[in-house]
């Protein structure tokens, strides 16, 4: 290799000796065209420092071979045959001097520089820096000619110079230099030239500095040089005096030597490794900061001391806390890093678990979850699945379950089923709209919309039929699939058809995870081949939806083959776990109800009937009622699922698809255990599991569906039936209403009760993924999953005993049934009840009625009237026909409107202390109340006919009606929305039906004023005597004043003027309604207080009922919003409010000026209005009244603020007529 010639005449004469002395030939030929040998890369960079240091090393461990220097063929094929010899031959035979393999150690460093570059790359540094030295050296050598004894000369005096000069700059410290590498290298290019001189030319050289220099830079810089040689002499051979000074002792740098390659202290590099100080630690607080979670997902507490070694600790903003914030998990979430993903998801999963259980539900002020959904969590989950690994497989599966099927509402979905076979069906409430926007928007968007429409455009479902199918992967996700495949079959019944639809994923379910026989042995790494108890549950979930879906999962597979061995199988007997054979055995029962719902699987009912009457039996005379928790409980859940299938079995024989011959022969053990069961229920004192109360509540029920049934059958004897039932029950049940347990049982129940509960409804679901609600607020779970929780017994009670009343026997007074339920009754009348609109609140609204039917004849008429009108507000879907049945039994029952303790409670509250009538000025002739009362009872027809229309269609009371009586063949669907049949306001529903009729959209139609008519004659019928709370009166006169909004001149009629009239009176009866409440299904009470306004000043020619419901907002206690835009927006209104003091009871009128008004500019608005005559004593009494009141109640009061003092000094100063002075500034007069 040529190098560039020196300046001078010697480097060029050199160069010409070398080359007459070179063997080399004059040229080469270079072949320069491509190779035809495919496996040489053209692209083959040169080899690198590391590959040239280590031939060096390779050729100085042979003595006696020289180096090669020539770069000829020969050189590249040895090259070649060294790297194929190295890969053929045998590792060498290990010579260590310990069992293990002895350490690959770095070279040993003494000499460091201050530099933040870390061991390996100054190794590096120093590898390049020792090749150029060895160029330089033999540079400096042949430059001489080569003379042997000036060698030997220079090398000599090279190492007493190196002594001198040192081996590191004394005064440079690179300081604006680009890297620290640039420092040794000037100081080396300094020691060559230095080499390259004799003494008189440095001594020469040092002289001319002296002279040049100013003397103080001199000095300063002998200072520096002798100072850093007295340090770093202490300990010279170790680590450069930097390095010492950053260390923490010499203690700390001795410990290094004892580890390979530690020799040199790294201060910079263990930076983040030293302790936090205490100061900032100190100042951490939990606001601003982010939150941090734990490896199982826990918030962790920003000032809880958390070991380092827990590995929690990391680089990040916040390093002296520990924890990883959900931006930091979404981080190592698509890390290329496997293992890193892996634990991003499984945080992230425990994160969604204590998540769903409510945990963190006053722990943020967003919601985590719609955040993260937001973020773009389902993308991120939905590509994890698609990886190779089987860790990050399993990890997003899971995540991905426990983001849209949380446990514990599939628990609770479950257990409740029990009480009934409906399903929620929780898809998102999107508007018409947007649904038809879907096809336009992203894959983000809809994910943000609706979750599981847009994990089924992101092909979710042939990504789990190939994880199922062709991975074949462990149990884990084997579960967690089935868990979404759930959910997602919940969501809406396009759903579930694209789940039965989608090739091959069924048969692979049924298949595979539902086999015809049982295994006879059972891996822990695979569950194909294994009945999982998810894919039952999952068929009937499918089901659950029609007869369509149902039969398509029946027929096509080998399900009732399945179902017929996992209900003959004893859970001890196989070799699955003994929980998953439990649960297997439950969930079948559960599959073979909701199948039998939809009249199939009747053959395997009918292939099961000796096992079921070998249960029946072992069941009548084994099972008795345990004390506490010491019962075989899994006993009683198969007892209760077995009544609850034959129950479902009933139904089949309407259309003689089951014979009743196939369930009549099941009554008599039936009644043996419900019999048996009751005494022993009376006599017991303990507290009973909920197991019990189920295994109860089934009894009842099927023998409440067995005697409804058995009406039908040919041959049927009315007279013989009620005998035999009287025979049997009556005694039993006198008996258990006597019983202190079950008084104790009733008592207990507003402690259960969900309605009466303190727990707030849950806000964590967000609009995309709604959920059930079993876990309530702050993680408190619905009282109907209580384990002493006895309402579905308690309603299983009520109906039984409704229904042989019905028929005919007397086993019971009526008034047997109340003993123990009066509190509980009386709180539900009047009190703000909660959780209305809750799926598991359905089954306290059943229980509500059948109480009611049972009870309404007792002496109580007037509490179970007010009790019928709320319970019709919390009877759920498909509850229609029990809707419909208490307001033709009880509500709209003239029976029940003409008793005397009704009719005469509502005439007495019409009577409001003899206040002058409100005048109309329609002219027309005023209506008497008690009049139009006593003829609306005579119509109560009309009125029930308006509500049935408007509340109530009949086609789908006769879908109730079936699901009710379990006529199987009728019945459409088992999954119903939640919420609840009518709204909670569905007494004034006409009332809003023609205040929305009239909007600018349906004018054009005519207002039924009849309807309005039959409304308020209603409403004062049953509000008259019922207790309100604040909210109640509040909701009222909103609603009430709808009448005002519709139409022009429809609160004209005398009729509605005198209902409307009674009805107001009666809210003010009660107290002055507190507008600052909120109101539910009304936004602001303040844009419809605006609206009154505008249609009072456009149509109300001054009527006086308007007038009052204008000045109502008056009173102080009421929002000042209200009164602001009375008196200064519409104050041209004022003048035509002609309202009297006496029109308004001395107690009414009383709490208007209860209280003082603190507004100053409400003040001053009064008094302008007292000034411009817009108020007058004579044309605006009650006005006058007030306005006089608020200003001199000002003036009287003994302590004011300083907005108050200038309004008074105002006043004192205003100049205005005597009269209005003396009403006002008349001190001695008392507010």
């Amino acid at each position: 290799m040529f190098r560039r010639p020196r300046p001078g005449e010697e480097d060029l004469e050199q160069m010409k000796r070398e080359f007459e002395e070179s063997p080399q030939p004059a040229s080469v030929v270079v072949n320069k065209r491509k190779s035809m040998d495919k496996n040489v890369d053209p692209n083959k960079k040169s080899r690198s420092v590391f590959a040239r240091k280590r031939d060096e090393l390779r050729n100085s461990v042979q003595p006696g071979k020289d180096s090669i220097k020539g770069t000829g063929p020969e050189v590249v094929l040895s090259d070649i045959q060294e790297r194929v010899s190295v890969k053929e031959a045998k590792p060498p035979t290990p010579n260590f001097s310990s069992a293990f393999p002895d350490i690959i150690k770095l070279e040993e460093t003494r000499n460091r520089h201050n530099s933040k570059a870390s061991l390996f790359s100054q190794q590096f540094g120093r590898i390049k820096q020792s090749l150029a030295l060895d160029s330089l050296s033999s540079e400096l050598v042949t430059t001489d000619g080569g003379d042997p004894i000036k060698k030997k000369t220079m090398q000599t005096g090279n190492v007493i110079r190196s002594d001198l000069i040192g081996e590191k700059s004394f005064i440079i410290e690179g300081s604006g230099l680009q890297t620290s590498a640039d420092v040794e290298k000037l100081h080396q290019e300094n020691v060559v030239k230095l080499k390259s001189m004799s003494e008189e030319e440095i001594l020469a050289e040092q002289s001319r500095l002296f002279q040049s220099l100013d003397p103080k830079l001199i000095e300063f810089l002998v200072k520096k040089r002798d100072s850093q040689q007295t340090v770093g002499s202490a300990r010279p051979q170790v680590i450069p005096a930097s390095t010492t000074e950053l260390s923490q002792s010499s203690g700390d740098a001795d410990a290094l030597k004892q580890y390979p390659s530690m020799n040199v202290e790294e201060p910079e590099k263990k930076e983040w490794m030293m302790d936090i100080p205490e100061d900032e630690i100190a100042n951490i607080s939990i606001a601003g900061h982010s939150a941090r979670f734990g490896f199982d997902g826990s918030l962790l507490d920003p000032h809880s001391e958390i070991d380092v070694q827990s590995g929690l600790h990391h680089h990040g903003e916040e390093p002296g806390r520990a924890g990883y914030t959900l931006g930091e998990l979404f981080t190592l979430a698509r890390s290329s890093n496997a293992r890193q993903r892996v634990v991003a998801l499984d945080i992230l999963t425990g994160v969604l678990d204590k998540f769903w259980s409510g945990l963190f539900d006053r722990s943020f002020s967003l919601n985590p979850v719609e955040e993260m959904i937001r973020s773009g969590l389902v993308s991120l989950l939905r590509c994890c699945m698609d990886e190779g690994e089987e860790s990050v497989v399993y990890s997003a599966t899971l995540c991905l379950a426990n983001l849209i099927a949380p446990q514990g509402e599939e628990s609770a979905l479950d257990l409740t089923s029990l009480y009934s076979l409906e399903q929620p069906n929780l898809s998102p409430e999107i508007e018409t709209e947007e649904r038809e926007e879907e096809e336009e928007l992203k894959d983000h968007e809809l994910v943000q919309l609706d979750l599981v429409q847009g994990l089924l455009r992101m092909d979710l479902l042939p990504r789990i039929r190939y994880i199922l199918t062709v991975l074949r992967p462990g149990p884990g996700i084997v579960l967690a699939a089935l868990r979404i495949l759930i959910r997602i079959s919940r969501h809406s019944y396009s759903a579930a058809k694209l789940v039965t639809n989608c090739s091959g994923l069924m048969q692979t379910i049924l298949v595979e995870f539902l086999p015809a026989r049982l295994p006879h042995t059972f891996s822990q790494k695979s569950l194909h081949g294994a009945p999982v108890w998810l894919a039952c549950k999952l068929c009937r979930i499918i089901s659950s939806w029609n007869s369509e879906l149902a039969n398509f999962v029946y027929q096509n597979y080998h399900l009732g083959q399945s179902l017929i061995a996992y209900l003959t199988f004893d859970p001890m007997d196989v070799v699955i776990p003994t929980r998953e054979s439990f649960q297997l055995c439950i969930e079948s029962y559960r599959t073979l109800s909701v199948l039998l719902r939809h009249n199939l699987a009747t053959q395997q009912f009918t292939d099961l009937y000796p096992v079921f009457v070998r249960l029946l039996l072992y069941l009548a005379e084994k099972m008795d009622i345990p004390e506490a928790n010491t019962g075989p409980k899994f006993d009683m859940d198969v007892g209760s699922w077995l009544l609850t299938m034959l129950s479902s079995a009933l139904g089949c024989t309407d259309s003689n698809v089951l014979n009743w011959s196939h369930v009549e022969n099941f009554r008599t053990p039936v009644e043996t255990c419900c019999r048996k069961w009751l005494v022993q229920i009376s006599r017991t004192d303990g507290e009973l599991p909920a197991s019990v109360y189920n295994l109860l509540g089934a009894c009842l029920s099927f023998l409440s569906a067995f005697h409804l049934k058995l009406k039908n059958i040919s041959g049927y004897s009315n007279e013989a039936h009620c005998k035999e039932l009287e025979e049997r029950f009556s005694n039993i049940l006198k008996s258990l209403y006597d019983s202190e347990k079950l008084q104790s049982v009733y008592k207990s129940i507003a402690d259960q009760s969900s309605y009466l509960a303190e727990y707030k409804e849950q806000q964590r679901s967000p609009d995309c993924l709604p959920s059930p609600g079993s876990v309530l607020h702050s993680g408190y779970l619905h009282p109907i999953l209580h384990q002493h929780c006895p309402t579905f017994f308690v309603a299983s009670l009520n109906k039984f005993v409704s229904i042989i009343q019905s028929v005919g026997a007397h086993t019971t007074s009526p008034d047997r049934h109340l003993v123990g339920l009066k509190k509980y009754l009386q709180r539900i009348s009047v009190e703000h009840l909660s959780l209305v609109s809750n799926w598991f609140s359905r089954y306290e609204g059943r229980m509500l009625f059948w109480i009611v039917s049972n009870a309404f004849h007792s002496n109580t008429a007037m509490e179970m009237y007010t009790l019928s009108t709320v319970v019709c507000g919390l009877l759920q879907r498909p509850d229609e026909i029990l809707v419909r049945e208490i307001m033709e039994k009880v509500i709209f029952s003239r029976t029940a409107l003409q008793s005397d303790c009704l009719l005469t409670n509502s005439l007495n509250n019409l009577s409001i202390e003899e206040a002058t009538p409100l005048i109309s000025p329609s002219n027309l002739p005023k209506e008497d109340v008690d009049k139009i009362l006593k003829t609306s009872i005579e119509n109560i027809e009309c009125i029930k006919e308006t509500y049935f229309t408007k509340l109530l269609d009949e086609t789908i009371c006769r879908h109730s009606l079936a699901v009710h009586n379990l006529v199987n063949h009728l019945p459409k669907s088992l999954t119903y929305s939640p919420g609840t049949v009518l709204p909670q306001d569905w007494p004034y529903y006409p009332l809003l039906e023609v205040f929305n009729q009239d909007s600018p959209v349906q004018k054009s139609r005519e207002i039924p004023v009849e309807d309005l008519r039959n409304c308020l004659t209603w409403l004062l019928l049953s509000d008259s005597g019922k207790m309100s709370l604040p909210e109640h009166n509040t909701a009222k006169y909103y609603r009430l004043a709808t009448v005002l909004l519709s139409g022009n001149d429809l609160f004209l009629d005398p009729t509605i003027h005198t209902l409307l009239s009674a009805l107001l009176y009666g809210i003010l009866h009660c107290g002055i309604p507190d507008l600052s409440l909120s109101v539910p299904g009304l936004t602001s009470g303040h844009d419809l207080y605006l609206q009154l306004l505008d249609q009072f000043q456009a149509v109300s020619y001054g009527d006086q009922l308007f007038s009052l419901f204008i000045v109502i907002p008056l009173c102080a206690v009421q929002p000042v919003a209200f009164r602001r835009t009375l008196l200064t927006e519409k104050s041209d209104v004022l003048r035509v409010i002609t309202l009297k003091k006496d029109q308004l009871p001395d107690k009414i009128l009383q709490l208007f000026v209860k209280e003082r008004e603190s507004h100053v500019d409400i003040l001053l608005e009064y008094f302008k209005a007292l000034m411009e005559k817009k108020i007058m004593p004579v044309r605006n009494d009650l006005l006058f009244f007030l306005a006089v009141r608020s200003v001199r109640t000002v003036c009287q009061a003994e302590s004011l603020n300083d907005e108050e003092k200038k309004f008074k000094n105002f006043l004192l100063n205003s100049k205005m007529d005597e009269s209005l002075r003396k009403e006002i500034l008349d001190l001695n007069e008392k507010p």
